[in-house]
């Protein structure tokens, strides 16, 4: 994309057309309604499987090309590195926020993929209201202002002089 309208607008067509399967191998054999998305300068998308394909990949990166794990993995594999005693409150209290998490289907197929993954577990998803797109940037903006993280604070002077090595200082 060569411009944040270009963006935009493939954000715009990404949260009217694309969702998350809760079976993914049953979607991508069955015959899907293509839905069509019009641009604001007129041109006209087609999307048939490409509407579950693409957040697919959150669950299987492998689509991609990546080697890593989907998120449903990465959030097991994170509770499971705790002590036990507290493992069932972070299974009870799984929070999502952020622009992807608003595809319709998501929060459903993330619980049934860590109860799969978890299955003695009880296992809550906490999603919060429409307005968790933005969630990860409020929070985010409230922690950088604290007063313990203003240490933590670089400018890109800083940053293009120093590289990668300088949060490693500054941050731990």
């Amino acid at each position: 994309f060569t411009s944040f309208t270009e963006l935009d607008w493939i954000t715009s067509a990404k949260e009217s057309c694309c969702y998350v399967s809760p079976d993914f191998k049953d979607s991508i054999n069955s015959a899907l309604k293509p839905k069509s998305f019009t641009l604001p300068d007129g041109t006209s998308l087609v999307l048939d499987h490409e509407r579950f394909m693409c957040p697919e990949s959150l669950f299987q990166p492998s689509l991609l090309g990546l080697d890593c794990n989907g998120i449903h993995e990465a959030i097991y594999s994170c509770i499971e590195k705790n002590p036990v005693e507290t493992r069932k409150g972070f299974y009870k209290n799984v929070v999502v926020c952020g622009g992807s998490t608003m595809f319709y289907g998501l929060v459903k197929r993330l619980q049934t993929e860590l109860v799969s993954l978890a299955p003695e577990r009880t296992v809550k998803i906490v999603a919060l209201p429409e307005d968790r797109s933005t969630m990860a940037w409020i929070g985010g903006s409230i922690l950088v202002s604290l007063s313990t993280f203003q240490k933590m604070w670089m400018s890109k002077i800083e940053y293009d002089e120093f590289g990668p090595k300088l949060v490693g200082r500054k941050c731990f």
